[in-house]
């Protein structure tokens, strides 16, 4: 499951990971971050999540913990 907060940290959406993929830089399209292969979250790089109905485009990840 996915959570997005605000800024003050306040939940405002939860859902269901259907696909998430690492987004290089050089990728700046919907169409291109559709063609991308899942995979983990890579450090530098900003997340594609997307559920049923939702999708969210990260800022760019400083750490992963596992």
């Amino acid at each position: 499951m996915c959570t997005k907060n605000n800024s003050q940290g306040e939940r405002v959406d939860f859902f269901k990971a259907f696909a998430i993929k690492p987004v290089p830089d050089e990728v700046t399209t919907l169409a291109e971050i559709y063609e991308l292969p899942t995979g983990n979250p890579v450090v530098g790089q900003r997340v594609y999540i997307s559920g049923s109905s939702i999708w969210w485009i990260s800022t760019r990840v400083v750490s992963v913990e596992e």
